[in-house]
């Protein structure tokens, strides 16, 4: 900081400039102090060095160089710029020592000094009087440079070598250097870093190669071989090849791999995962590259540039072919191969009604009355004014698409309700002209239907949930026929069941049993050219009525002769029987 006493010093005598002063001592002080500009003296200053030099560098810095040979020891935290005519210049002060001088060594001390508020560049510095002391590896002194041969030789130690020796030096040790193909085993070449960072491993020819364990810090290059299948545990690519090379980077916790295949399909994939999950690539499956293999542009389609309406699918709509088109003035469509000629739009609908209507015998004036008598008349169950048209006889119904509530009256349906009548060929003419449709829905949640065609049919009632359940029925279209007529034959399959009548079920006739023909050689017999002696089937004669007298097999009476004339058998058994053998 400049002191206010020395700004005044060196202003000159004709105060238009800096007065030619010289900075003749340097005050050095270990005591702690805030600078000020009012200062005089420097506090507890406690030795002056006049060893000083410098030189002006700008118009507001000055280099100064300090320099004690003393022997004393002492610690400075502030220093001052002492003027020749003894004013103090300027102070600096820190808290920190500046520095610490010990009895061995020597002060040398350079210092920029910057002054804010006043030009310095009439100063001059007083001679410093250095002395010029050998340098070495423990002091800063003067040196000798040493030559090129000097450096060369390399065998000076006190001696400072400069860029224009060392370049001599630096040639002459490349040209001396052993003529080997690798000197330097120690230094990493290409070579060595490929063979450090790439782990390439032996061809793996075992099929049960899990590819989940293949993981080193490095690349790992693997020829991979499966010859049979893709076995779970070698955690391959689902559908590829099973041969081909498997690259696996591991760098910190984070792994990669890649696998191409060897074969005609030249795939790709592609997974990623962690050292610290079990198994690594938990949750991350092999992903297939696209290429110009895997993928084809061509065979796609550009994305629209619009959202697309679906064309039918929908709910009663067939799955025809739909085309719309502008033709000059008009929009068109078709169904197929069907022309269904314009559309019309509300902003054409008076033209076109007045060019359509009289080709149907009508034209656009009814239209136009026919709208009004139903407005008038209670379009959808109201009135224009908010009422609610009631009407007692329905056989002369005011005309319109409308809804009427019904009184009481004979010719009314079921119950009370409301009735919409409609015309079938678009007459207008009230009182029940020919063509009409009438639909109810009465109170007893019953919907009926009858037309007018020369006089009202009769109210034909619709089929509901209510009145009607198909679960109950047998379908006739695809299902069962029952018939009830002769037929001759053996069917393939007969109705029948048990004794549940909900319970009907088809029974193959292979599977019946009939009793007493339960053996393959009984049925044999019966269908056969005859029955033989004493086989199943076979009959027997016997006078004895009580026994046939025939070891073998089970018999049953058939019947029996009787002489009534002689006055029977005297209960002797003398009756002639028929037998007939059944086991």
């Amino acid at each position: 900081m400049t002191t206010t006493a020395g700004r005044a010093a060196l202003v000159n005598a004709a105060h238009d400039g800096t007065a030619p002063l010289t900075i003749a001592e340097i005050g050095l002080t270990a005591a702690v102090f805030t600078p000020s500009e009012d200062m005089t003296n420097l506090p507890e200053e406690f030795k002056r060095l006049q060893t000083i030099s410098g030189e002006v560098v700008a118009a507001d810095t000055i280099h100064v160089t300090i320099r004690d040979d003393g022997t004393d020891t002492y610690t400075v935290r502030g220093i001052g710029y002492w003027l020749s005519n003894g004013v103090l210049l300027g102070v600096y002060g820190q808290p920190e020592p500046i520095l610490e001088k010990s009895a061995q060594s020597m002060l040398l001390l350079s210092a920029d000094t910057i002054f804010t508020t006043i030009n310095v560049a009439a100063l001059t510095f007083g001679n410093a009087n250095f002395t010029n002391p050998p340098a070495s590896t423990e002091r800063q002194g003067v040196v000798a440079l040493a030559t090129a041969v000097e450096t060369v030789a390399g065998i000076d130690s006190v001696r400072a070598v400069t860029p224009a020796a060392l370049t001599p030096a630096l040639a002459h040790t490349i040209a001396t250097h052993k003529a080997e193909a690798d000197p330097h085993t120690q230094y990493l070449t290409p070579e060595r870093g490929n063979k450090l960072y790439f782990r390439t491993l032996a061809a793996y020819t075992n099929s049960d190669t899990d590819c989940d364990t293949l993981m080193e810090t490095g690349v790992r290059e693997v020829s991979v071989a499966n010859d049979r299948g893709m076995l779970a545990h070698t955690h391959l690519p689902s559908g590829c090849e099973g041969y081909g090379t498997l690259m696996t980077v591991v760098g910190g916790a984070f792994i990669r791999q890649v696998y191409s295949d060897g074969g005609l399909a030249q795939r790709t994939w592609e997974r990623t995962g962690y050292l610290n999950e079990a198994p690594p690539f938990k949750g991350r499956p092999w992903k297939l590259a696209w290429d110009t293999v895997t993928f084809d542009p061509a065979s796609k389609q550009n994305t629209l540039g619009f959202s697309p309406v679906q064309q039918g699918t929908g709910i009663q709509q067939n799955p025809n072919i739909v085309k719309i088109g502008w033709a000059k003035n008009s929009l068109k469509a078709t169904v197929d191969a069907t022309d269904l000629g314009d559309f019309v739009f509300q902003n054409r609908l008076n033209a076109d009604l007045a060019h359509y209507l009289p080709l149907t015998g009508g034209n656009v004036d009814a239209l136009a009355i026919a709208g009004k008598r139903a407005l008038t008349q209670g379009q959808n169950g109201t009135l224009p004014d908010g009422g609610t048209p009631i009407i007692a006889d329905i056989n002369t119904p005011p005309m319109g698409w409308a809804t009427y509530t019904l009184e009481a009256t004979a010719n009314r349906p079921s119950a009370y309700g409301q009735v919409f009548t409609s015309s079938l060929n678009g007459s207008i003419a009230p009182g029940g002209g020919n063509w009409l449709m009438q639909k109810a829905h009465t109170t007893d949640n019953q919907i009926l239907t009858r037309v007018n065609i020369n006089g009202w049919t009769a109210w034909i009632e619709a089929w509901t949930g209510q009145n009607f359940n198909p679960g109950d029925k047998v379908s006739g279209s695809g299902g069962i026929r029952l018939q009830w007529e002769g037929r001759s034959g053996n069917p393939a399959w007969v109705h029948g069941g048990d004794d549940n009548p909900a319970d009907c079920a088809l029974y193959n006739p292979a599977g019946f049993s009939v009793n007493y023909a339960t053996t393959a050689s009984y049925a044999h017999q019966l269908a056969g050219p005859g029955v033989q002696e004493n086989t199943i089937g076979s009959y027997r004669l016997n006078k004895n009525h009580t026994s046939s007298e025939v070891g073998v097999g089970t018999w049953e009476l058939r019947g029996a002769a009787y002489d009534y004339g002689s006055g029977g058998d005297g209960n002797i058994g003398t009756r002639i029987s028929l037998w007939q053998r059944v086991g």
